[in-house]
């Protein structure tokens, strides 16, 4: 397949500044919740196309909650862009034939943990229920489309795991346990630090 000629590699585009957590960690915006109307995403759509051939759903807001995504995802399929979207996974297992018809490229799926208690004290609602009845689906779809999964959480059961490396040997599938450049970087620095002051060194935290 030729190289693309066309400058970026990918779009970001944001299609609701809405979502239905409330995540410690998340930047807060004085912006109020609010969707993309079909209308402005086709001029979006229309803006990017000569510069890249892949959109990216990903931003302050969940994009699964937008009320005509299929008619969104529809748009860009017409004018030949690939999708990727990013999801807390919440309203995943309901969207799951959707996202299989339209044939999107990638779904990244955001899990802070697989613990209740914790997922419920970090995102302020406990639904980590739905979430995990989705993940099936999602190895299924992923499997189905021959799309790429990115999985970025901590806590798999050991089922989990080698559910995940079953299915990772039919279709791409890149798990870490934190995708964040700063958290990465300190357990670089942690690691060399400790071959440095050795065993007899006493660290306290």
């Amino acid at each position: 397949m030729p190289k693309s000629k066309k400058p970026f590699k990918k779009a970001y585009l944001e299609i609701t500044s809405q979502c239905n957590l409330d995540c410690s960690f998340c930047p807060k915006t004085s912006r109020p919740p609010k969707f993309i109307t079909v209308e402005q995403f086709d001029y979006l759509l229309g803006q990017v196309q000569p510069l890249t051939n892949f959109v990216y759903l990903h931003l302050m807001g969940e994009p699964l909650l937008h009320p005509q995504l299929d008619r969104l995802l529809e748009l860009c399929a017409q004018r030949g862009l690939k999708v990727s979207l990013t999801t807390n996974g919440t309203l995943l297992e309901p969207h799951i034939p959707l996202l299989r018809r339209i044939g999107v490229s990638a779904v990244n799926l955001s899990l802070d943990s697989f613990d209740r208690e914790t997922f419920a004290r970090v995102t302020g609602r406990d639904l980590l229920p739905p979430v995990l009845a989705a993940l099936d689906g999602l190895l299924e779809f992923a499997k189905t489309t021959k799309t790429p999964l990115v999985l970025a959480t901590t806590g798999y059961t050991p089922e989990q795991v080698a559910q995940i490396g079953a299915a990772a040997l039919e279709v791409p599938i890149f798990r870490s346990a934190n995708m964040s450049l700063g958290i990465n970087v300190l357990l670089e620095l942690v690691k060399k630090a400790a071959s440095v002051l050795g065993d007899s060194y006493d660290i306290e935290i």
